[in-house]
């Protein structure tokens, strides 16, 4: 069986380590290799060092472009391999890395995406591996470990079949490619191989990120909690999308939610705890104290911890609500103000302000 493998580098002014990158891919042992490489308009010596290396470079370009994804697309169009691969200007691959998945496309030839393990490079050297090791762990995937694209090898059909890199996304597009491949039925096969390395700190690494990340989770939201069914996961989605929505940069989705009261009491003296109590003192709301069942009379980040009863006497007041933090036991709490016998306009819930912006982002689509 004959087949081209396309590798694609994404560059820009990365003088210091492309040709690292670039010595990883025409060195392999491999004699139907198409390399591209696409630059976004170098001004620092990396078209000198490319340069250097055209006579082993199928096609390359410097102009300036939109963006990594925009740069990967372009990158798609003009190869003309039937397996595409990726591999960034500040990463590199082991040495027999298209060996091998040349051997895995030739023995499982009805798979569509391969994927081996990619080293974690940081200033210490390698730590571990990036994105999820094993393509059936789906808390991993879903949960903020989605495949690194510099360990996948994808049949070109696939981007005929689901399309080019969706560049309205700027940090994460390759994870929302792989979501809609997901959706469609394809999975990685996996190569429990080290394949390539990938340098900590990357586009993608950016806090800037979590924005997108936090639209993905709430978007596929529904999707994701099918598939953690299979490993009885299904809370996590909420949980996540909690650690990306409660983040300073993307408090502005809930600070209508959390304004309905000026002061709060917490229940949970926590981590959820600590995360809300972070959240509204940076939304000017006032915390008034925590509620907890173990911890009460004690203090907790500066506050006074209350027991559950108090809270008749604590919620007295027009402008001071409760706000549980915590989705595990949501169910438990709301039976125990019941018996309170506080009313339910009087707190508000995690997971009813995560189900709230989720519809919110859902339907500025």
């Amino acid at each position: 069986m004959s087949f081209k493998i396309s590798v694609i580098t994404v560059s820009y002014n990365s003088v210091d380590t492309i040709e690292r990158t670039i010595k990883s891919v025409i060195n392999q042992d491999d004699d139907d290799l198409e390399y591209i490489i696409i630059d976004g308009g170098s001004t620092d010596g990396t078209v000198d060092i490319i340069k250097n290396y055209q006579n082993r470079i199928a096609y390359w370009v410097s102009e300036p472009d939109g963006g990594i994804y925009d740069a990967m697309n372009k990158g798609i169009q003009v190869s003309t391999g039937e397996w595409i691969c990726f591999i960034n200007a500040d990463d590199w691959y082991e040495k027999k890395a298209l060996f091998i998945f040349r051997q895995y496309i030739m023995r499982y030839p009805e798979e569509y995406l391969l994927y081996g393990k990619v080293n974690l490079i940081t200033d210490n050297g390698r730590n571990g591996y990036i994105g999820t090791e094993k393509p059936c762990n789906y808390k991993k995937i879903y949960l903020g470990n989605m495949y690194c694209h510099q360990g996948l090898c994808i049949k070109r059909e696939l981007f005929d079949l689901i399309g080019l890199y969706d560049c309205t996304y700027k940090y994460l597009a390759d994870y929302i490619w792989l979501l809609d491949a997901h959706k469609k039925g394809y999975y990685p096969f996996f190569i429990n191989e080290e394949l390539s390395n990938f340098t900590a700190g990357g586009y993608s690494s950016s806090d800037r990120a979590s924005d997108e990340y936090l639209r993905i989770l709430c978007l596929n939201r529904e999707f994701i909690k099918r598939d953690l069914a299979m490993v009885g996961e299904i809370q996590e989605v909420n949980e996540r999308i909690g650690v990306e929505l409660f983040k300073e940069s993307n408090l502005h989705f809930v600070k209508e939610i959390m304004n309905l009261f000026k002061k709060y009491y917490i229940w949970g003296a926590g981590i959820w705890g600590e995360k809300m109590n972070f959240a509204i003192s940076q939304l000017g709301i006032e915390n008034k104290g925590f509620i907890d069942s173990n911890q009460g009379g004690k203090e907790f980040c500066d506050k006074r911890v209350y027991f559950p009863e108090s809270l008749c006497k604590l919620l007295k007041e027009d402008d001071t609500g409760l706000l549980i933090a915590t989705m595990r036991y949501e169910e438990e709490i709301r039976e125990r103000l019941q018996e309170l016998q506080i009313a339910d306009n009087k707190y508000i819930c995690m997971n009813q302000i995560i189900d709230n912006v989720t519809i919110m982002i859902q339907s500025t689509r």
